[in-house]
């Protein structure tokens, strides 16, 4: 079976791997709400001193307490703030993020959606427009005192046989890559096949359009072109979406190269 949903499920140290910078967040709402996500710089140091100081076992909570909603309150009363909830500082990580410039996709997933970004970018598209503006103010085109302009020296012209060297050189390089597997993957009917074959393989052996599309029926989901560029949270969240034993036989045919043995265990740990 995949990622099991439990009523009130714990982060427990188990989730969290310092080793592939990764924390597994076992959500409730969805079936996108379990998902890997990676650490940053102020989480990582955050759970490190936590750890340091707890010594605690692979199963026990990272935070003891279900909820900090009564401590918020009285905090922000005490301080003469509004009351903020749980709740405001998941739109201020979302909003921290975009206005970083980190785009939409990408934080959708981190929030554990699952159209690709599109309520996201409903909510917060007003943040990147504002960073989009804030950004367009650093662009400058006048000549700065002190520079002289140097004219670039015209390019040759290339020999006609180098357009068709290249397109060789290519055609090689993925005949040389299709070799080294016993499986074709790249000709598969099945989408998780094709998907998980080019995730896994440094060399485009399919065109960009059948992987893009690969992605969308191997994941049940819309995926955008710009999240093909980050293979390690597909990987993650494609092993997440399929049953172990599902995925052993996917791995018999096209073995995993991005994905550590270690990174399958906690992943298939966390959905026991």
């Amino acid at each position: 079976m995949g990622v099991q949903f439990h009523r009130n499920p714990q982060l427990i140290w188990s989730n969290v791997n310092f080793e592939s910078n990764m924390v597994f967040l076992p959500g409730t709402k969805t079936e996108s709400s379990p998902r890997w996500i990676p650490m940053s710089g102020e989480l990582r140091g955050f759970l490190e001193r936590l750890k340091a100081e707890k010594n605690p076992a692979p199963g026990d909570p990272v935070i003891s307490i279900s909820s900090a909603r009564k401590c918020l309150e009285t905090a922000c009363r005490k301080l003469g703030f509004p009351i903020y909830t749980h709740h405001d500082f998941r739109h201020f990580f979302a909003t921290t993020c975009i206005e970083s410039g980190v785009d939409v996709p990408t934080v959708s997933r981190w929030l554990g959606h699952c159209d690709g970004g599109a309520l996201a970018m409903k909510r917060y598209g007003h943040l990147r427009q504002e960073h989009s503006l804030a950004m367009s103010k650093k662009v400058h085109f006048e000549a700065k005192p002190g520079h002289s302009i140097i004219s670039l020296p015209t390019p040759a012209l290339a020999k006609p046989d180098n357009a068709k060297q290249n397109a060789t050189g290519e055609k090689q390089a993925i005949a040389k890559r299709k070799a080294q597997y016993a499986y074709p993957w790249w000709a598969s009917e099945n989408s998780v096949e094709v998907f998980w074959g080019q995730l896994n393989e440094d060399v485009q052996l399919i065109s960009r359009g059948k992987y893009l599309g690969a992605a969308k029926k191997a994941m049940g989901r819309e995926v955008f072109e710009v999240e093909l560029d980050d293979r390690e949270s597909l990987i993650y969240e494609l092993v997440s979406r399929i049953s172990k034993t599902d995925f052993e036989r996917l791995a018999s045919r096209i073995p995993p190269r991005k994905i550590t043995s270690e990174s399958l265990a906690n992943i298939w740990q966390t959905s026991s």
